[in-house]
């Protein structure tokens, strides 16, 4: 049995690549051609806000993780504030919207989540949530 080198391997198989690319019927690359021009530009190129969202910018783990301390960070300043001055209703108010905050970011954990056991990860996320939020409630009721 005949040896073959690598360089007149390769030049076999890309000489077969390029014939068959060349012999592909041209109605096949023009309707390809077409389902490209298609779809609209988002499709294509999704926007920063989507990406950020999606965890695809600095990762999902350290996106969610950061909306959800800078949040933390402003309700304690502004809740201590709050306690402080014994506005309730504010301070209700504020509570009302890391809860809400909190469940918002749980959906989008949920949303950009990849891997095989969503609700796995969503229990843990919500666990810490809320085991976050209670210490934060208490830290700032500390202040009466």
């Amino acid at each position: 049995m005949p040896q073959t080198d690598d360089a007149s391997f390769a030049r076999y198989t890309n000489s077969f690549i390029i014939a068959a690319a060349q012999t592909e019927p041209s109605h096949l690359m023009h309707e390809q051609s077409n389902s490209m021009e298609n779809q609209p530009l988002t499709a294509r190129h999704p926007s920063a806000l989507s990406r950020f969202i999606r965890g695809e910018t600095f990762g999902l783990a350290t996106t969610y993780w950061t909306l959800y301390i800078l949040a933390g960070i402003l309700f304690f300043l502004f809740g201590s504030v709050a306690v402080a001055g014994r506005n309730w209703p504010l301070y209700l108010g504020m509570l009302a919207g890391l809860i809400v905050w909190s469940f918002l970011l749980l959906l989008g954990v949920r949303s950009g989540y990849k891997g095989s056991d969503p609700g796995k990860a969503l229990g843990r996320v919500a666990i810490l949530f809320l085991l976050l939020n209670m210490s934060n409630v208490l830290a700032t009721l500390s202040f009466i």
